[in-house]
């Protein structure tokens, strides 16, 4: 294709430049520039627009922000316009008999609409202290479990097997001795704290229980009532 007879004014290295030589005369090349450099300008004036909507679309929080400000300020940050708004995933790997209850969420819902948090940092900070405190459920589920079976095998190491008569008959000497001098509260705080598997305090009530029953035996012996020996009483 012959090259338009205008760009023979052109120095030697734009003579043969494509974005120029498809312009057949200069009037053409000057009105390519001129609509270019209107689209340039809108096209910075779009930008610019755009820089101050996305500046003013978070409002900035002065040294001391009125409440109304505070509050525009967390709305805008992606706090939900109400507590119920945070939505979140209960974890289905808790220790057996944990629960999680609507209170327990509804409080933590209620503190972080307090505080502004967003809804997606809501939701990350709720996994996360769930995670945390399951981790604490289960590692403290598991240290009970072993203080159960280190706790047998040492009054095993004394009384014998789990199944032979002098381990049951301690066992039972402990019951009674619980049940006669705290009942119902005191074996609950035992389970509770899992000192129930502490084999001194195990020991301890089995001498209780065995004085519990020497002094039944002892007042029995005057009388005409009941006599009672032993761990089956």
């Amino acid at each position: 294709m012959e090259k338009p007879a205008w760009t023979a004014q052109l120095p030697a290295d734009l003579m043969d430049h494509e974005g120029l030589t498809k312009y057949q005369t200069i009037g053409e090349l000057g009105k390519a520039y001129i609509e270019t450099e209107g689209k340039v300008t809108e096209s910075s004036k779009t930008v610019e627009e755009l820089n101050a909507k996305l500046g003013n679309a978070i409002p900035k929080l002065g040294d001391n922000p009125t409440p109304e400000e505070v509050n525009n300020f967390h709305n805008a940050v992606g706090r939900p316009e109400k507590m119920d708004g945070y939505e979140f995933a209960r974890p289905t790997n808790l220790p057996e008999g944990i629960t999680i209850s609507d209170d327990v969420e509804n409080a933590f819902r209620a503190k972080f609409h307090e505080l502004g948090v967003s809804k997606k940092a809501g939701q990350e900070l709720y996994n996360y202290y769930m995670q945390f405190w399951t981790g604490g459920l289960q590692a403290d589920q598991e240290a009970r479990k072993t203080a159960v079976e280190e706790g047998i095998k040492s009054l095993e190491a004394d009384w014998g097997a789990r199944d032979s008569e002098q381990y049951k008959a301690n066992i039972t000497l402990m019951n009674r001795a619980v049940e006669k001098f705290g009942g119902p509260e005191l074996q609950k705080h035992l389970d509770d704290t899992g000192n129930g598997n502490n084999p001194t305090l195990i020991k301890t009530f089995v001498q209780i229980g065995k004085a519990m029953s020497d002094d039944t035996l002892s007042l029995g012996g005057g009388g005409g009532g009941e006599v009672k020996r032993g761990p089956d009483g």
